[in-house]
């Protein structure tokens, strides 16, 4: 089975800072291969949301490090997943909005995060940040952007192509630290070929679904893929995109099964971490996770 893992970070020329938290793990448990990939957006109109796309990344690697194993022993479900992920949101989301409550501050980010086991994909989304999935043949939308421009069209008062300039594709229904929080979970057959990106919403102002599908689909080696990312965020910036860019890509092929030959229970072979504002995390917030 071959994986193909790429990441990109990206403050732009703008922005003072980089809200953007992200993750990525890829280990073996026993004989199957897992991974994980999280992107967090931190609320560039709200202060501190670096601090609290920080705290959501830290949530995630704590589950896969402490609590996916327990579960990889006893029973790995549908069920289960979303249960412990809904209860670590909700402690997460409660605990940052007191904490910004005590202390005269507004803290807000999003979240999206995708789970690959051997035969399926699990997804939990706060926000606006995207996740497609490649399986083979097309590319697929896997989240709806929890915006007041997409609530809009559904209602019929807003067409899809009026929505992605209207300014309120910038205006979240929801975050992960200020105001009412609930995460949208959903579960995917996963394909024996094919690609998962996650994306902040940076990246997909400029982008059409017909260049991303491309971009996933066309280069042939890691390093291609990671060329044609960094490609994708510079036309990003050469079209006037200001926001923080974030964006994980996972490609994969195997035919023969998502299998490993290790004999180790459990060996975390890829670890990648980007957190936004780790010291100052740990100095405000690190009683939270």
């Amino acid at each position: 089975m071959a994986l193909q893992l790429v990441h990109i970070t990206d403050k732009g020329a703008v922005r003072t800072s980089n809200q953007d938290s992200f993750c990525a793990r890829i280990a073996n448990f026993g004989k199957q291969t897992v991974a994980m990939l999280a992107v967090c957006d931190g609320m560039g109109g709200l202060q501190f949301g670096e601090l609290a796309s920080t705290g959501a990344v830290r949530c995630f690697e704590n589950w896969f490090d402490q609590q996916l194993p327990e579960l990889m022993r006893t029973n790995l479900t549908e069920r289960n997943i979303f249960i412990s992920w809904h209860k670590m949101l909700e402690q997460l989301h409660q605990k940052l909005c007191s904490y910004a409550q005590n202390n005269g501050m507004q803290l807000g980010t999003t979240i999206s995060t995708v789970l690959l086991t051997q035969d399926r994909l699990y997804l939990v989304q706060v926000g606006d940040s995207r996740v497609y999935l490649e399986n083979g043949t097309a590319l697929l939308q896997l989240t709806k952007d929890q915006t007041l421009a997409v609530q809009e069209v559904e209602a019929g008062r807003l067409s899809p192509e009026e929505a992605r300039t209207d300014r309120r594709s910038s205006i979240l229904l929801q975050c992960l630290g200020y105001g009412q929080m609930e995460p949208v979970f959903q579960s995917t057959e996963r394909p024996q070929k094919g690609a998962v990106l996650l994306g902040s919403d940076g990246l997909c102002h400029e982008l059409t679904e017909a260049q991303l599908h491309w971009m996933l689909t066309e280069p042939k080696t890691r390093e291609q893929l990671q060329h044609q990312l960094q490609e994708a965020v510079s036309f990003c910036r050469s079209s006037g995109e200001t926001d923080n860019i974030t964006a994980l890509a996972l490609r994969w092929d195997d035919r023969e099964n998502l299998r490993s030959d290790s004999k180790e229970w459990i060996e975390v072979w890829a670890r990648l971490s980007g957190e936004a504002a780790p010291e100052e995390y740990d100095r405000k917030l690190g009683e939270i996770v």
